[in-house]
């Protein structure tokens, strides 16, 4: 596996201070360069990138069940990840903040040599207790894809995902686009509305085009990625400003009002989610219905939020979508049933609050 470093300051700063660092070291051949830390390739157009934070202080990790897991979980995930990826024909890169504790993980697990890790420090100023802390990281590495050479697409994804098939090219975003996943009518709904002010807050201003986008996946070339860095430098004072009373906290809000803006001045977003690209599934319950598990297989990507002790469980197999969705089904079949039986129980007490739960 590749292994380089980078260094970089702190994310959230007080006004007119740099977020992000330069300094990169080459443990390969001991060199120090400065500039971002994407280096591209000629093997495809496109390449997945991920932000893995090896993180032992945050108190707070959403979608847990145990805050103690979340180290080994999320080097689970990301270990899947990589394997779907490549499984693909897609080349895949983690950038980490302890590139030593994810090269074991991925030997022990055996992840691919092909995938690529870059090493980069990262620094907060957050609190610990602030969901969603090491996901603010994901500023930081914007920021650097937007000082990539060339015209490759980097495509921005969580760990929490698979991918079942090749993204084919007319699913990248073109000249002028940055591909996004739009899940305004989610968020509506989970927030009661609440999404729409957080954007407003964080832009500073009221938009005719309020859409909230997911991190899930975000698509672009280096010049789209400059073009949204420009819109995020300019919010990220009121975001830090605004953090801590939004409904969501976390690189969403941010990115969401830099993309709105993006639009404003011109710019378009092709939605990855109407393109059948990707899709966000629940088995939690939700305050929106889904669409059957079944109906939603063909997507490239599938984001499986509440279920990363799953996909870490099944890390260490070989990947094949196949025998991967096979063994999802196995999984989420008691559990969506137990939540049918809790949300049948709470509809008496809370029957103003609407709740769904998937079906396979």
């Amino acid at each position: 596996m590749t292994l380089t470093s980078r260094t970089s300051e702190p994310i959230v700063q007080s006004a007119g201070q740099e977020l992000y660092g330069e300094t990169r070291r080459d443990f390969e051949n001991g060199s120090v360069s400065h500039g971002p830390v994407v280096e591209n390739s000629s093997r495809t157009r496109l390449q997945f990138v991920a932000l893995l934070i090896v993180d032992r202080e945050s108190e707070v990790f959403p979608n847990l069940r145990r805050a103690s897991d979340a180290g080994a979980v999320y080097l689970g995930c990301a270990a899947l990840l990589a394997k779907s990826a490549d499984a693909a024909g897609h080349d895949i890169m983690f950038v980490t903040n302890d590139a030593g504790t994810v090269m074991r993980a991925f030997a022990r697990l055996q992840v691919p040599e092909t995938v690529r890790i870059e090493e980069r420090g990262f620094v907060s100023s957050l609190p610990l207790s602030a969901p969603h802390r090491a996901a603010h990281h994901k500023l930081d590495l914007l920021r650097d894809l937007a000082g990539a050479e060339g015209d490759r697409i980097h495509i921005v994804i969580d760990l929490d995902t698979v991918v079942l098939r090749p993204l084919r090219h007319d699913e990248l975003p073109g000249a002028n686009e940055i591909g996004a996943y739009d899940i305004t009518g989610m968020m509506l709904s989970e927030s009661a509305g609440r999404s729409v002010d957080d954007l407003r807050r964080v832009a500073g201003r009221s938009s005719a085009h309020s859409r909230w986008f997911g991190g899930e996946m975000l698509a672009a070339s280096p010049i789209g990625f400059a073009e949204l860095s420009v819109h995020l430098a300019a919010m990220q004072d009121r975001y830090a400003a605004e953090r801590a009373d939004l409904y969501h906290s976390g690189d969403e809000a941010p990115v969401s009002a830099a993309l709105n803006a993006f639009v404003e001045q011109g710019g378009l977003i092709r939605d990855l989610g109407q393109q059948r690209s990707i899709v966000r599934w629940w088995t939690a319950v939700r305050s929106f219905a889904q669409p059957r598990l079944t109906d939603v297989l063909d997507r490239a990507v599938l984001h499986l939020p509440a279920d990363k002790e799953f996909l870490s469980s099944v890390a260490g197999q070989p990947f094949d979508p196949a025998r991967f969705v096979r063994a999802y089904r196995r999984y989420a079949r008691p559990k969506l049933f137990l939540r049918r039986l809790k949300r049948l129980g709470r509809l008496g007490a809370s029957a103003s609050m609407p709740s769904h739960v998937a079906s396979l």
